[in-house]
């Protein structure tokens, strides 16, 4: 499921949700799972849009690490309450929440961010903080230095996004917004 309740300048995920509307039924993720097993694989990601709107995501989740496979996943830390709160803790190394621009959050995302940062924390071995550098000439890393110094995740990790920022264009499947690496980043 490619849905997402935010809307990040860098990301490519919208126009796949367009493209992909219907979401991947259970059924369909656990033959994917049992693939995985089949070929050995060490993670099974959980990946979206932002996975944990996906109506079954803990699921999904709980199906994989029954295994024994380990499994990780990306999100922005807004999903619903119970997307965090019922997260097995086991073969659950590793959760990255993206965090963004304080200009980015109404003030209940923020609150919304901060209550499951604090959920998360307990529920993970790793708790990864990402910051995607995709506005070169606006250097606000204000909210991440803001969170990591309160919640002190395992790691904090800055991602340059080249090119950026950008859309992708669903009709072409094409890049738009392209900038000059040079101009916009060396000068």
């Amino acid at each position: 499921d490619y849905s997402c309740n935010k809307d990040c300048d860098y990301c490519f995920t919208f126009a796949l949700a367009r493209r992909y509307r219907k979401p991947m039924s259970l059924e369909s993720m656990r033959t994917i799972i049992d693939w995985a097993v089949k070929e050995r694989m060490d993670y099974v990601p959980v990946t979206g849009g932002e996975p944990t709107l996906y109506r079954n995501f803990n699921e999904v989740v709980n199906a994989i690490t029954e295994t024994g496979k380990k499994t990780y996943f990306s999100t922005n830390g807004l999903g619903p309450d119970d997307a965090y709160t019922n997260l097995p803790m086991k073969n659950l190394p590793s959760v990255t929440i993206h965090i963004l621009d304080d200009d980015d959050y109404t003030p209940s995302e923020v609150k919304r961010l901060e209550k499951n940062i604090k959920l998360l924390k307990d529920r993970t071995q790793r708790l990864v903080f990402r910051y995607v550098m995709y506005r070169p000439r606006e250097k606000k890393w204000s909210t991440l230095l803001r969170f990591a110094d309160k919640y002190r995740p395992t790691d904090v990790s800055f991602s340059p996004h080249f090119p950026g920022p950008y859309r992708m264009d669903s009709a072409s499947g094409g890049v738009e917004g392209i900038f000059d690496f040079k101009s916009d980043i060396l000068e």
